[in-house]
C-alpha cells in the first residue's frame, strides 16, 4: 500500500493543521481522551491527527472546534490569541 506524500510529512497541511490542535489543546488543558469521547474516536485517532500520522478529517472541524473554544480558523491556520470562546 503506497503511502500518501503528506503522510509524517511535517509541512503537510496535514501536520500544520495537528500541531494546531495540539497546541490549542494544550492551551485550554483537555485531554486527549475527552477530545476523542466528545469526537467518538479513540485516543490514538487524536493522537496521529495531532502528529500528523492521519488527515484530520473534514467532517470532525466543527466538533473540534466547539470543543476546543475555537474558530475552525484557528484550527486550519493557526490564527487566535489562546483566549477559549464561550
Amino acid at each position: 500500500m503506497k503511502k500518501s506524500l503528506f503522510m509524517n510529512n511535517k509541512d503537510s497541511p496535514s501536520a500544520k493543521i495537528g500541531r494546531n490542535i495540539k497546541k490549542i489543546r494544550d492551551e485550554r488543558g483537555i485531554a486527549r481522551s475527552e477530545v476523542a469521547r466528545c469526537l467518538g474516536v479513540i485516543p490514538q485517532t487524536v493522537y496521529c491527527w495531532e502528529t500528523g500520522r492521519s488527515r484530520f478529517p473534514a467532517d470532525k472541524l466543527k466538533g473540534m472546534a466547539e470543543i476546543l473554544k475555537c474558530s475552525t480558523e484557528d484550527i486550519l491556520k493557526g490564527t487566535g490569541n489562546g483566549r477559549a470562546r464561550n
